[in-house]
């Protein structure tokens, strides 16, 4: 009779830890308490050597510890994206797990990462055709390609500057009449016909 006696408090009491351990997780994936709040708590149970609660105790660490860092990893994600490093940024937001609250945000701030890095090569490859030097143009948009492989718009832009800018013929713009006081003006802008930027603006007076 004790030893049944013995088997169902022992019962009981592993119940009652399991029922714990699942109450400490809720509050942990609820922000109701830390991370060190909910493995302090967890040990304790763990040192209470009732190993009939002990798989559920071991997969709430795990599941816990990786949310953790789950979590982690998107606070280090926002810290990279507000320092422009953007493909810091979206290495790290891949690695926000589904079971995190975070997950929906940081899959489209995988997204803006991306587009706010492309935006930065297409800038800076810019400033390189603007001055001639296709060569480092192409050199930008292709170490680009290392982050973004098979983006459509770099490539589009590689090919583009490639090939150099084609100029079209000069047009006039902003112009000014002459009056009996003063002279007039205009601004005599070449752009190239291929992809539109402007190559050239003269400062003309008439």
């Amino acid at each position: 009779v004790q030893k049944n006696a013995d088997l169902m408090e022992s019962e009981l009491l592993a119940q009652v830890l399991n029922d714990r351990i699942a109450a400490i997780e809720c509050d942990y994936v609820d922000f109701v308490i830390s991370f060190d709040e909910a493995m302090t708590e967890l040990s304790s149970i763990k040192n209470t050597g009732v190993v009939e609660c002990h798989g559920d105790l071991f997969l709430a660490m795990d599941r816990i510890d990786a949310l953790e860092g789950s979590r982690r990893n998107f606070e280090y994600a926002e810290n990279c994206f507000h320092k422009g490093d953007y493909i810091g940024a979206m290495q790290m937001y891949a690695l926000v797990s589904e079971t995190d609250a975070n997950y929906e945000q940081a899959q489209k701030m995988v997204e803006e990462s991306r587009k706010a890095y492309r935006d930065m090569v297409l800038e800076d490859a810019a400033r390189y055709a603007d001055e001639g030097n296709y060569t480092a143009a192409i050199e930008c948009i292709e170490y680009g390609l290392i982050a973004l492989p098979g983006d459509e718009i770099l490539t589009a832009q590689k090919e583009v500057d490639a090939k150099g800018h084609t100029n079209s013929k000069a047009v006039v713009e902003n112009q000014v009449a002459a009056t009996c006081t003063a002279p007039g003006s205009y601004d005599e802008v070449v752009y190239c016909i291929i992809c539109q930027a402007e190559v050239s603006r003269t400062a003309k007076t008439i």
